[in-house]
């Protein structure tokens, strides 16, 4: 069977649980939580009187971090909970399933953001023609089935689920030995690389391209600022935050997987 409950090691050579772990997992996922069913609800409110594309891969972000923060933290909360891992391989195949899935859908929703908002100013034309809300939907939905399909490897073969040194949390075998294993762990972070290099190169373009812009208005002695121009640089000025916080959160870890990953 592909997924492995024990890890490479045995199930004596886990370390002890630390209950205080647990309380700590708490309180860094709570703020998570709390602040996506904010943004849920604030992005839901917006969309009645803007209905516009970067609007709807916000609430499909926020969806995709609140559902994931609630089924990947649940199975190691109720294992600090009894002392123990108590779902047996169903449901470590499950968080690790999880975990792929919604840690890749929200990369992907990020990397499209940032394209989008490369769209919107280098192409407007091409952009206010093409990438409308019924098109941010579409998307969404292939993400999801993509990342589908890709967290479900795993579980047929292709890649494993394992225990963290703890034995409190599920995810793919990083120190695999098999080749399939090895194979699948690669994909993932070169996938997660390509995320980031997509992130990184769109929004350095977009600030060059807003710096030019503003130096031509001022050439143009122009006091006068469109409500799309404060619109763009307001969703412009978002998706710097999100795109500095997913590059904060995935580069050191892909990284550090492609640099020091067994041969």
């Amino acid at each position: 069977m592909a997924t492995n409950f024990t890890n490479s090691s045995s199930k004596s050579n886990y370390v002890a649980i630390q209950p205080i772990q647990g309380v700590i997992l708490g309180i860094i996922s709570t703020p998570g939580i709390v602040g996506n069913a904010f943004a849920i609800v604030a992005t839901v409110k917006l969309l009645k009187v803007q209905r516009l594309a970067p609007n709807i891969f916000i609430i499909g972000l926020a969806f995709c971090d609140l559902i994931g923060l609630l089924t990947i933290c649940i199975p190691t909360w109720i294992c600090y909970a009894f002392g123990g891992w108590q779902g047996g391989q169903h449901l470590c195949s499950f968080q690790g399933f999880a975990t792929l899935l919604f840690s890749m859908g929200s990369g992907l929703v990020a990397t499209m953001m940032s394209v989008d908002r490369l769209l919107s100013i280098k192409a407007p034309f091409f952009h206010r023609a093409h990438v409308n809300v019924n098109t941010a939907k579409k998307l969404l939905v292939a993400i999801m089935i993509f990342s589908a399909s890709f967290a479900v490897m795993p579980v047929l073969g292709f890649g494993s689920f394992v225990r963290n040194l703890t034995g409190t949390y599920c995810t793919i075998n990083w120190f695999a030995r098999s080749y399939s294993d090895m194979a699948f762990s690669y994909l993932y972070a070169t996938i997660g690389i390509l995320m980031v290099l997509v992130v990184v190169l769109s929004n350095a373009m977009v600030i060059v391209m807003l710096i030019k812009k503003r130096k031509l208005r001022r050439e143009l002695s122009s006091k006068n600022k469109s409500a799309n121009d404060k619109l763009q640089q307001q969703f412009s000025r978002m998706m710097m935050v999100i795109s500095l916080l997913f590059l904060f959160c995935w580069t050191p870890f892909m990284v550090s997987q492609l640099l020091f990953f067994p041969l």
